[in-house]
């Protein structure tokens, strides 16, 4: 699991965003996600204020972030969207990336402050909690400990990082507390609106187990590996459980999910992978096939023909909108309490 997966997983467990879109973990043989392309968020004109030191791209209350750090973070973010595109488009992707950094270090800052003055802390219990939906969602063998120690964040931090998100999160449901609800109207607009967008392709509902391989593996070692994938699969025809050996063998994030992937149109997944989601019998345990995160054991679930988003789930989407723009309108009510800067 590289640093971008390892982030991703510790903050959805511990639930520092809610709201926000899945995002396909390193190794599931998902294609690149490309970073946002909307303008930069608008700031007040107290915000555009020069840090002084070139190294510091952003300050709250003297609490600094600097530019290298704030980069990083940014690629991390992007990961190989960043490298895939054009050389004359790069600068202008990192640029939306670190104004995206920017815009959440100053919220994150605000509400942290604010939790400090409500005295906002995080019980052993709701931390148990946090690490134990970590764990679920881990490959077996995987320990978040081990995970964690792996970040270059190093341990201690990452712990930490968790301990905020909760303690955000307390923040957030003490101080937005109304229920937010979506008429039916609401609803009929938006589909209305939103015809073509909201039409969905064929699809396919499937679970894999993967035998990863590394950019450094020779040619015996990555044969080893597909024949402990043969063999796997030989158990599986001859009726062993394939969540359960996906728990056991898997090195993608589903494994905690059983190898599940969830469903995925076209275009989403590696080429090979995809041919053989898309050509399978449903139930089948395909043959070994290979992408370049290794070997994968493929079984596809079920077949899901072109249709349009149901009306639940675009209730839930515009559920999620408004609950967005309450936090960020929360957010932008603790701006004038406190001195931000940004550099340029």
């Amino acid at each position: 699991m590289d640093k971008k997966a390892l982030f991703t997983a510790l903050m959805i467990a511990a639930g520092c965003q809610r709201g926000a879109e899945g995002e396909r973990s390193a190794g599931e043989p998902g294609r690149e996600r490309k970073p946002p392309t909307g303008p930069a968020t608008e700031r007040s004109v107290a915000e555009q204020q020069e840090v002084r030191g070139q190294d510091v791209i952003a300050a709250v209350d003297g609490v600094e972030l600097k530019r290298a750090d704030a980069e990083a973070e940014a690629m991390v973010k992007l990961g190989d969207s960043y490298e895939n595109a054009p050389q004359h488009l790069r600068r202008a992707l990192l640029q939306r990336m670190l104004d995206e950094v920017v815009e959440q270090f100053i919220a994150r800052n605000l509400l942290l402050k604010e939790a400090d003055r409500r005295a906002i802390k995080v019980t052993a219990q709701e931390e148990e909690e946090a690490f134990a939906r970590i764990q679920a969602n881990l490959p077996s063998g995987k320990t978040v400990k081990e995970l964690m120690r792996e970040s270059p964040m190093g341990e201690e931090r990452m712990r930490q990082e968790v301990l905020t998100g909760i303690r955000i999160n307390k923040l957030l449901g003490a101080v937005i507390t109304n229920e937010v609800v979506i008429t039916g109207e609401e609803v009929a607009a938006f589909v209305q609106k939103n015809k073509q967008r909201l039409q969905r392709p064929e699809r396919v509902h499937a679970r894999h187990i993967l035998f990863s391989v590394a950019a450094g593996d020779d040619e015996a070692t990555r044969a080893l590996k597909k024949r402990r994938a043969e063999e796997v699969r030989k158990r599986l025809l001859e009726g062993a459980d394939f969540a359960q050996a996906a728990k056991e063998y898997s090195g993608c994030p589903s494994a905690g999910r059983g190898g599940d992937l969830g469903e995925f149109p076209r275009g989403r997944m590696a080429p090979s992978f995809e041919e053989a989601a898309f050509s399978q019998a449903v139930n089948e345990i395909g043959p070994v096939i290979e992408t370049k995160f290794g070997y994968h054991i493929v079984q596809v679930l079920e077949r899901l023909a072109a249709d349009r988003v149901p009306d639940e789930d675009v209730r839930n989407m515009l559920r999620n909108r408004k609950y967005q723009e309450n936090v960020k309108a929360y957010v932008e009510s603790l701006k004038p309490g406190a001195e931000i800067k940004i550099s340029q």
